[in-house]
């Protein structure tokens, strides 16, 4: 089997002839090692959306800083629209995020002022189908793995991750509950049709990046914000034929039961105790019977040697079966100066 087949059988929970594995594209360097690690089965796993976006009453302006000291590079965006502005700072860290991977300093609404101009974006947001550059991407990775396509986080996590942060989520959340609440109306309202364009598209897998964490979001809120989200729109990619996975890459002990009542198929990025999680891959197997688990191996085990990090996976792999739906993937950052010996370790014992 190809990379490829064997990540759709197992994203099915069909057989496959050995565990399917992938890296997350952007998180692969090019070169000899890629090379042999991909001759030896790891697939390419990419995300990229059905869609293009346009805000055609937003002006954003960006400056870019360059900190020699950091080899950090700070991104200031300001967001200009007829109702006013906001703006955002985020940093790219290339000694900690080689792969240039962004992270908000200075979020977007740091007031219930900011509430109007931030409204006013996401209504004023257009989504255009882009269906042959989905196509053409689809076409140029062949059998060498999969293209997912991204749609928007849920409401809650847009705001946590993406607007606000932990801190005025939780204040405004508490303080300011009807602007509060009226802001993750909107978003829904705004992601809906995102989901339906990407509904019609040519993709097999539709995967939204939330990133969630049971120590930040409660059992509470995700009964209340995710769970009615994910199931509206899990019906409606199932009715087209669609695969619909949820990047869930943190502590999920405590919404473990509620992620069980969720129409969704595939848990992508789990992370294993030995990465940070409190859930057993045990665990989740036995409680998430209708869902394929694509699990993440754990940044953490980089500094063993590649004969643990051997044995590791071949224990890992001991514990599934080739028809259950289990996959394993790359999808944080690894160390710049060891993640050619891991990822080599890792096809070796695969």
């Amino acid at each position: 089997m190809t990379p490829k087949q064997r990540i759709v059988h197992a994203m099915h929970k069909k057989k496959t002839d050995r565990i399917p594995w992938a890296a997350y594209d952007v998180l692969l360097p090019r070169g000899s090692v890629e090379r042999e690690v991909r001759n030896k089965g790891c697939g390419l796993y990419m995300w990229k959306p059905a869609y293009q976006v346009d805000r055609p009453q937003v002006v954003v302006e960006e400056k870019h800083t360059w900190n020699n000291n950091k080899r950090a590079r700070l991104i200031t965006r300001t967001y200009a629209t007829p109702v006013g502005s906001v703006s955002e700072n985020v940093e790219i860290r290339l000694d900690l995020s080689p792969f240039k991977s962004q992270w908000i300093k200075k979020y977007i609404i740091k007031s219930i002022s900011d509430y109007p101009v931030v409204k006013f974006i996401l209504e004023n947001t257009v989504y255009h189908p882009d269906y042959h550059s989905f196509r053409e991407t689809e076409q140029e990775l062949g059998h060498d793995g999969i293209v997912a396509a991204h749609v928007p986080r849920s409401p809650m996590q847009k705001m946590l991750i993406e607007l606000m942060g932990i801190e005025r989520f939780s204040l405004d959340a508490h303080d300011h509950p009807k602007q509060f609440k009226e802001l993750a109306e909107l978003i829904e309202w705004k992601h809906d049709e995102a989901y339906k364009v990407t509904a019609n598209s040519p993709a097999q897998l539709v995967v939204t990046g939330d990133n969630l964490s049971g120590d930040v979001v409660s059992p509470r809120f995700f009964k209340e914000y995710c769970i009615p989200f994910y199931n509206k729109h899990a019906q409606l990619l199932h009715e087209n034929d669609k695969v619909y996975g949820v990047h869930m890459d943190g502590r999920l002990n405590c919404i473990k039961d509620l992620i069980n009542e969720t129409e969704i198929d595939l848990i992508e990025s789990f992370t294993l105790p030995e990465g940070g999680g409190d859930l057993t891959l045990e665990e989740a197997r036995k409680l998430w019977k209708d869902k394929a688990i694509w699990v993440n191996f754990p940044a953490s085990l980089c500094h063993q040697n590649m004969e643990k990090i051997k044995g590791f996976v071949i224990h890992l792999s001991k514990k599934v079966t080739l028809s259950e739906g289990f996959l394993l993937e790359i999808s944080e950052d690894l160390p710049p100066t060891l993640w050619q010996n891991v990822l080599t370790a890792i096809a070796e014992a695969l």
